[in-house]
């Protein structure tokens, strides 16, 4: 849930919500995704718990195209 991840550096139970839910996933093995990540401090709080994709400003503008993952290589 967006709401959650947008506010999770800055309070405490959203980011136990966010870190409740990224744990389930990765017991039940499913993906995540993360919306709503607006700044460099959300997404590395995000990849800290495990969450496999993440959208929203940080990572770009919202586009009516899906584009593929940038490689590094």
């Amino acid at each position: 849930e967006g709401e959650f991840v947008a506010n999770m550096v800055s309070d405490k139970r959203d980011y136990s919500m966010v870190k409740c839910i990224a744990t389930l996933a990765e017991e039940l093995e499913a993906e995540t995704i993360a919306e709503f990540v607006e700044s460099e401090e959300i997404l590395q709080a995000v990849k800290e718990l495990g969450i496999t994709y993440a959208q929203g400003y940080h990572i770009r503008k919202p586009s009516p195209y899906i584009f593929e993952p940038e490689t590094n290589g």
